[in-house]
C-alpha cells in the first residue's frame, strides 16, 4: 500500500492538505449542527479557499525566510573563507 508520500511535499501541496482537512471538519460540524446541506457547501468552499489562500502564503514566507537564512549563511562563510586565503597569500 503506497500511501501518502509527506517527505517531498511542496508548500502548495501542503497547504492543499491543511486546508482540505480544516474545511471538511468544519463543515461536517455545520451539517451536523443545521442539518442543511446547503450551509455544508457554502462553509466547505468558502472556508477552503480562505484557509488555503492563508496556509501558502504562510508556508511560502516561512520557506523563503529560511532559505534567505541558509543563503546569508553560505555567503558569509565563503566570504570568510575567502578572506582567510587572502591573507594567508599575503603572509
Amino acid at each position: 500500500m503506497r500511501g501518502l508520500n509527506l517527505e517531498n511535499l511542496s508548500h502548495k501541496k501542503l497547504s492543499l492538505i491543511a486546508a482540505a482537512c480544516i474545511s471538511l471538519l468544519a463543515a461536517v460540524l455545520v451539517l451536523l449542527l443545521s442539518q442543511h446541506w446547503g450551509y455544508f457547501l457554502l462553509v466547505l468552499i468558502v472556508l477552503f479557499v480562505f484557509c488555503y489562500y492563508f496556509i501558502s502564503n504562510l508556508l511560502e514566507k516561512f520557506v523563503y525566510r529560511k532559505i534567505r537564512l541558509i543563503y546569508k549563511l553560505i555567503s558569509s562563510e565563503k566570504a570568510a573563507m575567502k578572506l582567510a586565503s587572502d591573507l594567508k597569500e599575503k603572509t
